[in-house]
């Protein structure tokens, strides 16, 4: 039968992870776009920078209207008064004299309107000045407003960035250790398959021996007992038969026999098939050259007379 195994399939814990990184993407903040400010800090700024200079026209000032309006009035008053008095001193008839003192007066009263005008032009210009610096101090007010929320901003979205960054790392390692236990996992059932399907050779004793040499059985009535994988998963689960494959593969005889010895002595096995896993498991794993006092050891352990799990420690015991 070909070998088969269940298909990757993320753990319960990936998927959560992957699920609470879902939830905090679906809360990222909005991208800024100048918020309640932004416009309002644009507009300021353009009435700042683009005020005209200060000009001064006083035809244009109401203010400098009014003053002419009543200094014409004073001065026509005052001509008139001029006339009316030359008048009186000649009888009632005008004269060159007359006309000139009341135009004299007349223009008195200009010559005043005219002297205010650098007066009103001092004005003008310090209220230019008040001006300018309502507009900056509107424009500053808005700035700081606009920076306040802009930080706030970015705090948002910093907190967000470093918690999802997070839980990002966080599902990549999980991920990435739940894909290689399932990668062990395959390997170590495809060993044991593969172990399970290569043809018996004889018990060896040494770190891997080929010896030919099998123990005699306990009595002559005892049936032999046949190793194999589905035996040890059986019997000790698949945890522990990932473990006795791993320990063959790396050539741990004694390992694997000081367990088998456990086992024995709790009930679990018998001696037989302590024996058995024992030989299944060693004929399986990779094979080297058994050394000449390996070969020793293990006369020297089959001369002790020992058929259990004792026996086996002591085989591999002597091949190391």
């Amino acid at each position: 039968m070909a070998f088969t195994y269940k298909p990757y399939e993320e753990s319960e814990e990936v998927k959560k992870a992957r699920q609470k990184l879902a939830n905090i993407e679906s809360q990222r903040p909005e991208e800024w776009t100048g918020g309640t400010y932004g416009t309002q800090l644009q507009d300021a700024y353009n009435r700042l920078q683009n005020r005209e200079k200060f000009n001064y026209d006083f035809n244009a000032d109401a203010l400098y209207n009014q003053y002419k309006d009543q200094y014409m009035r004073q001065g026509l008053m005052a001509m008139q008064d001029t006339l009316a008095q030359s008048a009186a001193l000649t009888g009632g008839f005008g004269n060159s004299y007359a006309a000139s003192a009341g135009n004299m007066a007349y223009q008195n009263y200009l010559g005043k309107l005219n002297g205010v005008i650098p007066e009103l032009r001092d004005m003008a210009f310090q209220q230019y000045q008040a001006e300018g610096d309502d507009l900056a101090d509107n424009y500053d007010r808005l700035r700081g407003l606009y920076g306040t929320e802009y930080n706030e901003h970015q705090d948002r979205m910093n907190t967000f960035n470093n918690e999802r960054n997070y839980l990002y790392n966080l599902a990549q390692d999980l991920a990435k250790d739940d894909y290689d236990r399932y990668n062990d996992e395959y390997a170590r059932a495809l060993n044991l398959y593969n172990m399970n399907n290569v043809s018996s050779g004889g018990r060896g004793g040494g770190n891997g021996g080929t010896d030919k040499e099998k123990p005699e059985p306990e009595s002559p009535a005892a049936e032999p007992v046949t190793a194999n994988a589905g035996l040890i998963i059986r019997l000790f689960g698949m945890g522990t038969a990932n473990s006795l494959a791993d320990a063959a593969t790396k050539g741990n005889y004694q390992g694997i026999a000081k367990y088998l010895d456990e086992q024995t002595a709790a009930g679990t096995i018998d001696e037989a098939t302590a024996d058995a896993i024992y030989s299944f498991l060693k004929e399986r794993a990779p094979k080297t050259p058994a050394k000449s006092s390996a070969k020793s050891s293990q006369k020297s352990g089959k001369a002790s007379g020992g058929t259990g799990a004792k026996v086996s420690v002591n085989k591999v015991q002597g091949g190391k």
